[in-house]
C-alpha cells in the first residue's frame, strides 16, 4: 500500500514498509522452524523406520541451528 500511496506518503514510507516486510518475514521463519521442531518431536514418539528417524532427527537439527543463528 506504501508504494501505490508513495507520492502521498513519501518514499520514506515505502522503506519502513519493506522494512517492516522484510521483518515479518524473519519472524515467520522462526515460528515455522519452532513448529516444525515441535511437530518432529510428535513423530519420534512413534513406532519409525530408522531411515525417516534419521531423516527428521537432521531436520529437527537444521531447525534448530536456525533458531540459534538468530539474534
Amino acid at each position: 500500500m506504501a508504494e501505490l500511496c508513495a507520492d502521498v506518503l513519501g518514499a520514506d514510507a515505502v522503506d519502513v514498509a519493506r522494512g517492516m516486510n522484510a521483518h515479518q518475514d524473519g519472524l515467520g521463519d522462526i515460528c515455522d522452524a519452532r513448529a516444525n521442531i515441535r511437530l518432529i518431536d510428535g513423530f519420534l514418539g512413534r513406532d519409525l523406520s530408522e531411515h525417516v528417524r534419521r531423516e527428521l532427527v537432521h531436520l529437527q537439527a537444521r531447525n534448530e541451528a536456525y533458531l540459534l543463528k538468530q539474534p
